[in-house]
């Protein structure tokens, strides 16, 4: 049975969160809105504390836990070093891209290590997606843990869907959106794209509680 008032209300907050980052922006001057804004400013790194909260509440409710719980665990850190964009911290070029292996300016052990370790990373990945679409199958959706799993999953889309929207239209479409909207469109963003690991916490929190009884 879909829990429609848990979502309404998560729903609710987190609109209530993306408005009040918005007026708390317009609070604030030039130069302090654009930090806030920026990698450093605290939308951003109160996420990377986020994402690892949610991996160490992983690792503690399922302590010692399986392969698979380890794994699990390892997604959160993985979206945390891609927040804190560790794929390019080491020679200024993303791990991630062809670029970077056919780099005459990156050693080859750099390139096998690193690529390793991108290779072990993008196999949780995908493991952890082949857990959700397992656990959909058997019906997590009818519980609070997969019912806000997949609010986790809509609301990544949806910062997604913002974080390009400015660019894209400007670009492809030549629309060039007011100033005023477009800076929402960008804290709204920002300040949901700081929520996602927590929603993703009470997701993982559900699940422990579900299995605990």
């Amino acid at each position: 049975m879909i829990e429609v008032r848990r979502l309404i209300i998560l729903l609710i907050l987190l609109f209530v969160l993306g408005a009040g980052s918005y007026i708390y922006i317009q609070g604030l001057s030039d130069p302090s809105a654009v930090y806030a804004l920026s990698e450093t400013g605290p939308f951003e790194q109160l996420s990377l504390v986020f994402w690892a909260l949610l991996s160490v509440y992983i690792i503690w409710r399922w302590w010692p836990g399986s392969w698979q719980s380890w794994a699990l665990a390892m997604l959160p850190l993985i979206a945390m070093a891609r927040e804190a964009s560790l794929h390019k911290a080491i020679y200024g070029i993303s791990v991630l891209k062809r670029s970077f292996y056919v780099s005459p300016d990156v050693p080859l052990a750099s390139k096998l290590v690193l690529g390793s370790v991108v290779l072990i990373l993008i196999s949780a990945l995908f493991y952890g997606l082949y857990l959700f679409v397992i656990w959909l199958r058997e019906g997590a959706w009818k519980r609070s843990s997969g019912q806000f799993l997949l609010a986790g999953m809509g609301l990544l889309v949806g910062t997604k869907i913002l974080d390009r929207m400015n660019s894209v239209l400007r670009v492809d479409f030549g629309v060039i959106l007011p100033a005023h909207f477009a800076e929402s469109v960008v804290v709204f963003e920002e300040s949901l794209e700081m929520a996602l690991p927590l929603v993703l916490l009470a997701a993982a929190r559900y699940v422990w509680l579900e299995n605990k009884s």
